[in-house]
């Protein structure tokens, strides 16, 4: 059993969020507002992540939510919007971004649109009444987080989960096969940005980045569902008596999944999680959240907090290689070049002080993370951010097409996209820092 583990019965027990308790001080230029507002469709409307869902979803496990965090350094703006969704098409991103930028006076480039990726979620598209009412909604939270903006200081932890393992296993003739590899890339990490305003022990807002495919719940279920990050943001909550607001985010997860192996005997060999599984991953994700930001509110860690935050923010389109035979599919046809030769990837950088973000939109595989910060890392405390302003499909290595298997096979970029990603997100961060 982690620490983390250990700690949360106490946690619990001990009720930290009395009003009042613990208060602080809190000196900076920086002001945060958070809002969040319940985006889960009617019953029936159709369902992400997996085919052959007919009918769409039949009832609803757990709310869906959209929280947005909201930054003001006293010149400019930003915010960081968390979406229980599959993903967003850069229409929709682009509707997000200019309704978030008339409601709260955020730059619409100053917005990072980051989905979980949840594979419980439904369709999400401006030609549906549910994808224009779930944009206005966001926007009115955006307006609600502007509304309560007030001064913050902000700290960092990370800790460790367990559930999550790589899905890529070489097999004897080295073709990779989807299924459980112990031993593969995966990052255990979890990373919390703790925002307090120092009202009490309980912080204004908690945001966790983590690095799994949220697919506890597989094709056999119907219902709605935020998968394991609504289970470890309620548990989060629960901490803090829901004084606080908790956001997940999500990291290079493309090859990445929760480890429920199945039989050994399908090419493709996981099993359907159930309610045990869900809770398992939900609550080592929560709990270890949980403890690592705890550990922020103690006067020593206090007393390491900046009292000076600078935001910045620098976007790029780039057009990478592409597999000129998948890029003629019609789900290809928003990211295409006219050639067919390229695929548009938006980019972004968001720096608020020593904390940078970078956006992705797609599913980058896990080394991409560690890549990425082993080129910035000396600068800064990086998210590295998929599933964010767009969806091109996986993010898929250079090394990933020497076995293939299903992330290079499904992937409209070709082995030299590479590169060319990883020196563009390397020097937008240059243009930040």
């Amino acid at each position: 059993m982690t620490y983390c583990a250990r700690l949360l019965p106490a946690l619990l027990s001990a009720g930290l969020a009395v009003a009042g308790d613990a208060a602080f001080t809190v000196k900076s230029n920086l002001r945060a507002g958070v809002a969040r507002v319940d985006i889960t469709p009617p019953i029936g409307t159709p369902m992400a992540g997996y085919a052959g869902r007919p009918g769409g979803a039949t009832g609803i496990r757990d709310p869906l939510l959209a929280g947005v965090l909201l930054f003001d350094d006293g010149q400019a703006r930003a915010a960081i919007i968390a979406l229980d969704l599959v993903g967003t098409r850069y229409a929709e991103t682009q509707a997000i971004r200019a309704a978030v930028s008339r409601s709260a006076g955020v730059p619409e480039g100053n917005i990072l649109v980051a989905s979980s990726h949840t594979h419980a979620g439904p369709v999400f598209d401006l030609k549906t009444d549910y994808g224009r009412v779930t944009v206005a909604q966001i926007a009115g939270a955006a307006a609600m987080a502007a509304a309560e903006l007030r001064p913050v200081s902000l700290g960092y932890a990370e800790d460790t989960i367990s559930f999550n393992v790589s899905r890529r296993l070489p097999g004897p003739d080295g073709k990779v096969l989807f299924k459980v590899n112990p031993n593969g890339p995966v990052d255990r990490r979890v990373k919390v940005l703790r925002v307090d305003d120092g009202a009490s022990i309980a912080p204004l807002a908690v945001l966790m980045h983590a690095v799994c495919h949220p697919n506890v719940f597989r094709a056999e279920n119907t219902r709605w569902s935020a998968d394991f990050p609504g289970v470890a943001r309620a548990l989060l909550e629960q901490v803090y008596r829901g004084r606080t607001t908790s956001l997940f985010i999500q990291g290079c997860t493309g090859d990445v999944r929760a480890n429920l192996p199945g039989t050994g005997t399908q090419v493709e060999d996981f099993r359907s999680g159930d309610e045990a599984d869900l809770q398992w991953a939900g609550v080592d994700l929560g709990s270890a959240a949980a403890g690592a930001g705890a550990r922020l509110a103690v006067r020593e860690e206090l007393a390491k907090r900046a009292s000076q935050y600078a935001i910045r923010c620098a976007n790029q389109t780039v057009y990478l290689p592409a597999r000129a035979d998948l890029l003629q599919r019609k789900q290809w046809k928003d990211i295409a070049t006219e050639d067919g030769r390229r695929v548009r990837c938006d980019l972004q950088a968001l720096r608020i002080g020593e904390f940078l973000f970078l956006g992705m939109p797609g599913e980058p595989m896990v080394n991409y993370g560690f890549q990425i910060e082993k080129a910035v890392g000396s600068r800064a405390k990086v998210f590295a951010t998929g599933y964010a302003n767009g969806s091109i499909g996986y993010i898929v290595t250079a090394e990933s097409f020497k076995g293939m298997g299903y992330e290079p096979e499904s992937s409209p970029l070709s082995a030299e996209a590479e590169r060319p990603l990883v020196e563009a997100l390397t020097a937008l961060a240059g243009k930040v820092f």
